[in-house]
């Protein structure tokens, strides 16, 4: 999805709430930038499959570098989010630079 000055790519499609998605941004000069969608689903889930497995101390607790939750996992919350990030100049913050 083209949007302005950047393309926004959902990399493997948009997946269930109750799963994550790792989104790429590229810049008109080039540069690129990841980070991870989740729901509150998503954390409760992975939560729940740490506690079975013992990960994360049993599930006490959950991280992910460059995480973005949101409400609702598609496509216009997910551009309007990376907009909005990009508007209130905390994009960079949110985002990890990708280096080829």
């Amino acid at each position: 999805m083209t949007r302005g000055a950047y393309e926004l790519t959902i990399l493997h499609g948009i997946p269930d709430p109750d799963e994550n998605v790792d989104v790429e941004v590229r810049f008109e000069d080039g540069a690129r930038y990841a980070a991870t969608f989740a729901t509150i689903a998503n954390l409760a889930v992975l939560l729940d499959r740490y506690e079975a497995t013992g990960e994360c101390l049993g599930g006490t607790y959950i991280w992910m570098a460059d995480l973005i939750v949101v409400r609702c996992l598609d496509l216009p919350t997910i551009a309007a989010t990376v907009a909005d990030l990009i508007e209130q100049k905390e994009f960079t913050a949110s985002f990890r630079h990708l280096v080829d």
